[in-house]
């Protein structure tokens, strides 16, 4: 990996410095001008002879009488500032001192962009100048035949109309009128001849389809394809180095996550690199000399920019999530579709997840700013239910999980039948579940007649606890799953004097607890019919009113 990154590396230093050997040579003296100096004065003083001769003749005269001699001292008064201004810029380098001199202008933002865009128009432009060339002057060459057709037209009435002419002076004024539509006749022919001409030169250096395309895909393989890999390479190495620092900086404080001094050291890691990229990126295109890619990649740029000032609001309060300062914060728990999750990992795409279900969710920051969340207290339930678990639902229907995950429960009745819910929708049930904390309790109503009203206080709960473990036993179960037993007298009732019976069994037997229901009904019963008691049926007294004979 190391080798890797090291030629990736120096692959990078010399595409961005193809100078720098010729650094290292010892610079040569400049060399003097001292003869292009000399011509350059010896048109110089031509020149001032010519403007002197020139304001001499003007002096004798006004520009109304001599409007020509006025514009050619205009002229040479231009050409000798000219001069004089490239002898001082020969003889210093380069420099003139009304350009040092100069005030800076006024900054013209819209000059600026016609600057940047005007590169990237004119390659546009150079794609289609000879199939434009060519349209122009096939649309010139109609343009010349339509107007011969309309002249020719014209000098045949002429022609007619100079012949019938009887009067002299008529006659001459039609002559001089043939002449010069003649004369515009010849001038088109001239047009069109050299308009031919030139169409025939383009059409004579055009290339065929796939020699042009050979061609085109030559010269942008060479050109603007090269410099956009190279600087590809150029970023990727960049982009290399700061990942392997991002390593070793940042992944040995697991501790500190949370913090938003590290996360805001960390984020600002990720920034700069960033720019760094950018800035590399527009290093090759510089020194490459790519105007294109250059103007295109500050157009993309300037595009960012405006886009990140629009969502400015939002990106600040994104960033502050990102710092963990934020409404939801990293470890904490939240409540998603009205389940609760904890933050896991706050970043770009956040992740969410519960430890009782299977999978993640992974949000967006513009969704997780809308999340609060709170830490989390110790021995938290996450979800009321764990996969194997026996729920009895609020239906009666018992079933037992399948599978639950951060989508759907897949739940299984005793009967063979599936059942899915939607993880929110199942989560908002009441649903009872038997195996959770390892023990569950069922209880059952019993009546009694109520001639046994005095014993029904001790005597008769006493002897349906005892009744109880055999009526288990003989119904396959072990006793001692049967963790806490009980009976007492519960409510007289219109017709009986029920009494309650409640046990507490091993989640082992969560599956059976309707078996179970009916078990310590048939305790009950077993002692009715040991002891003879009678069990009582809802009863209707009619009370008939006698009617006086």
């Amino acid at each position: 990996m190391s080798n890797y990154f090291s030629a990736l590396l120096i692959l990078l230093l010399l595409t961005l410095m193809p100078g720098a050997m010729a650094e290292d040579d010892a610079p040569e003296p400049p060399k003097l001008k001292t003869e292009q100096l000399l011509e350059i004065q010896s048109a110089l003083k031509a020149a001032r002879r010519r403007l002197q001769t020139l304001k001499t003749a003007t002096a004798r005269t006004s520009q109304e009488q001599e409007p020509d001699l006025f514009a050619d001292l205009a002229k040479q008064s231009e050409e000798v500032a000219k001069l004089e201004g490239l002898l001082e810029k020969t003889a210093s380098g380069g420099l003139t001192m009304k350009a040092i001199n100069a005030e800076e202008p006024p900054f013209d933002w819209q000059h600026e962009m016609v600057g940047i865009t005007q590169p990237v128009i004119e390659s546009l432009k150079s794609l289609t100048n000879k199939p434009r060339e060519r349209a122009e002057l096939r649309t010139t060459i109609k343009r010349i035949k339509s107007q011969q057709q309309l002249l020719q037209k014209g000098l045949l009435s002429i022609d007619r109309e100079t012949a019938a002419a009887s009067d002299p002076q008529l006659k001459k004024v039609m002559q001089a009128m043939q002449k010069q539509w003649q004369q515009q006749l010849e001038d088109l022919n001239r047009e069109k001849i050299v308009t031919e001409e030139q169409l025939r030169v383009l059409d004579e250096g055009k290339t065929n389809w796939h020699e042009a395309l050979r061609q085109a895909l030559n010269n942008f393989f060479t050109g603007h394809a090269l410099t956009l890999f190279i600087a590809i390479i150029a970023a990727a190495a960049v982009w290399l180095l700061f990942r392997l620092l991002n390593r070793r900086i940042w992944t040995h404080q697991p501790g500190l996550r949370s913090s938003p001094l590290y996360r805001f050291l960390m984020y600002s890691f990720h920034v700069f690199s960033t720019i760094f990229i950018v800035m590399t990126l527009f290093a090759v295109f510089y020194l490459r000399d790519d105007i294109l890619l250059l103007g295109l990649g500050m157009i993309m740029l300037l595009g960012v920019l405006i886009g990140l000032q629009r969502t400015l609001p939002r990106f600040l309060r994104e960033v502050n999530l990102l710092l963990n300062l934020g409404s939801a914060r990293e470890g904490e728990r939240v409540i998603y579709h009205g389940v609760p999750y904890r933050v896991q990992s706050l970043n770009v795409f956040t992740i969410l997840e519960n430890p009782a279900l299977a999978g993640i969710r992974r949000l967006p920051l513009k969704q997780v700013g809308e999340l609060n969340s709170r830490p989390e207290l110790e021995n938290e339930s996450w979800f009321p239910t764990d996969v194997g678990d026996v729920l009895r639902m609020p239906d009666g229907i018992l079933v037992s999980v399948e599978q639950q995950t951060v989508e759907q429960v897949t739940l299984r009745a005793q009967r063979g039948t599936q059942f899915q819910y939607d993880t929110a929708s199942f989560y908002s049930l009441n649903v009872e579940n038997l195996t959770r904390n390892g023990v569950f309790g069922i209880n059952t109503v019993f009546g009694l007649d109520y001639r046994y009203q005095d014993k029904i206080l001790d005597d008769y709960p006493q002897l349906i606890c005892a009744e109880v473990p055999p009526a288990l036993q003989d119904a396959g179960f072990d006793p001692a799953l049967c963790l806490d037993l009980g009976a007492e007298f519960k409510i007289a009732s219109a017709s009986s004097l029920d009494v309650l019976v409640w046990a507490r069994f091993d989640s082992e037997l969560a599956e059976s607890v309707n078996k179970l229901e009916r078990v310590l009904q048939q305790a009950c019963v077993r002692v009715c019919n040991r002891h003879g008691l009678n069990i009582p049926f809802p009863q209707l007294s009619v009370h008939v009113e006698s009617t006086p004979g």
